[in-house]
């Protein structure tokens, strides 16, 4: 990954913490996290496979990330979008109004890791109709990774460039 502008990360759908595990444990990030989960029973769960292994600064906020993202000023350098219900993002973080809130937060120079489900057939229908008409209209210099079975979007695909 390239060299971020600075060191705020937002992390939109917390699950078990595997983002900022991998960041910290794995790639050897120092990071100050917002972690962003709805559901009270993922936090916890979070917390006691992944978190309290982590030395990073991290400050859980049990809220929507729509909610949030339409209340906080701050700006992040790295927002990591990973909402799911079952396996599908929700609809309401598919809209462009959504996406204008993402890009309203996120810091001069940040990156935008939007992760969506491609394994199926339909799924792979949906992921590339949502990159096409929604994401790239706000985010222009957008690209993908193919991860597996998911797509992550990326807001400019410079970050994909090895320097």
């Amino acid at each position: 990954m390239a060299k971020l502008p600075g060191d705020q990360v937002l992390v939109l759908g917390l699950g078990l913490g595997s983002i900022p595990y991998m960041l910290e444990k794995t790639l050897g990030f120092d990071f100050q996290y917002t972690l962003v989960e709805i559901d009270e029973v993922i936090v916890d769960l979070a917390y006691r496979y992944t978190l309290k292994w982590l030395d990073s600064h991290l400050n859980i906020i049990h809220s929507c990330a729509n909610i949030f993202a339409s209340a906080t000023y701050q700006q992040y350098d790295l927002i990591c979008m990973d909402v799911f219900e079952d396996d599908d993002v929700p609809s309401l973080f598919k809209e462009a109004e959504f996406l204008e809130k993402l890009k309203n937060i996120l810091a001069p120079n940040g990156l935008l890791l939007y992760n969506v489900l491609s394994a199926r057939k339909m799924d792979r229908f949906r992921t590339e109709r949502f990159y096409k008409d929604q994401f790239l209209k706000a985010f222009p210099d957008g690209a993908y990774l193919e991860i597996g079975s998911n797509w992550i979007l990326i807001n400019q695909k410079d970050y994909l460039l090895t320097k």
